[in-house]
């Protein structure tokens, strides 16, 4: 299994751009078995291939409250959570490019495509470990309605709380609570928001 194409730049909730983003994904698949085979390996077959290519992120909402990286890598804790995660931190940067990893225990890796991974730490690595982070169900009801929350990606979350946040398992948790949080408002007969400290 190879996962290494990158489509930046293009907007996935606009059609043109989706579209776009479609047809350059299958172009650098094609590019890297034509690397790999000039590079002398056997030119790699393609058993199987993704029917949609995957989006890391487009719109995000404005919400009652926006989650950040340092109270998740901090462990914060917030009366009204939405779930629990471990997942780091990641940030995919285009200038200069590459990845950062944040992870709780206080660690970060550094890799850039020109030079050798890089380990550091981004707090003091003396400080306990948080077994987990959590997030508030506020960061997924947008502002301004009485009767709407977000379930996914659009949650409302700086870039690097965005990159633990955005993951499956946080996802499926983030459906969970506002499905909770949807049957508790319907049983009370009020707007989601006045559920929520």
């Amino acid at each position: 299994m190879l996962a290494a194409t990158s489509v930046v730049g293009l907007d996935a909730s606009c059609q043109d751009d989706l579209t776009a983003a479609e047809i350059e994904g299958r172009r650098q698949m094609r590019a890297i078995a034509d690397i790999l085979r000039e590079a002398g390996y056997p030119r790699p077959v393609m058993e199987e291939v993704c029917s949609l290519i995957g989006i890391r992120e487009s719109c995000h909402i404005a919400s009652l409250y926006r989650v950040t990286e340092t109270e998740l890598l901090s462990g914060k804790r917030f009366p009204d959570e939405a779930g629990k995660g471990t997942y780091r931190c990641d940030v995919h940067g285009r200038n200069p490019p590459g990845t950062r990893f944040r992870y709780l225990d206080g660690t970060e890796v550094l890799i850039t495509p020109d030079a050798p991974k890089q380990q550091s730490f981004w707090r003091d690595p003396s400080l306990p470990t948080p077994p987990f982070y959590t997030w508030p169900i506020r960061s997924q009801i947008p502002v301004g309605f009485d009767n709407l929350i977000t379930a996914g990606r659009m949650l409302d979350a700086d870039t690097g709380a965005f990159g633990a946040l955005r993951v499956m398992v946080n996802t499926n948790q983030a459906g969970e609570a506002a499905g909770n949080l949807v049957a508790r408002a319907l049983a009370n007969g009020c707007p989601i928001p006045e559920l929520v400290p």
